[in-house]
């Protein structure tokens, strides 16, 4: 069964919508890791980014334009070993 949800955006637009999303996922046990491109301190373009703080999530930025591998690849890595855990990921459609 197919679930929908909406959320509003703000002014600042969606980057901030995906960020509280993020850190919603992770506050409310959804997933104990979500892998999602975000900015980095020390370089202009985001980076695939495994998010386990909520608090860290407002740096979430899924809708960057250019990121520099592929979001799909590294999760492949990350997921090689079968484990318990389960691990959230925002995915391009042309990633999938």
């Amino acid at each position: 069964m197919t679930r929908t949800v909406s959320l509003p955006v703000e002014s600042n637009g969606g980057e901030s919508v995906v960020s509280r999303l993020v850190a919603a996922m992770l506050e409310h046990e959804v997933a104990p890791s979500v892998l999602v491109p975000a900015r980095q301190p020390f370089g202009k373009s985001p980076v695939q980014t495994l998010f386990t703080d909520p608090d860290r999530a407002v740096d979430a930025d899924p809708l960057a334009p250019v990121v520099p591998a592929s979001s799909a690849t590294i999760l492949g890595k990350v997921t090689r070993r079968a484990t318990e855990r389960v691990v959230a990921a925002f995915l391009r459609p042309c990633e999938v």
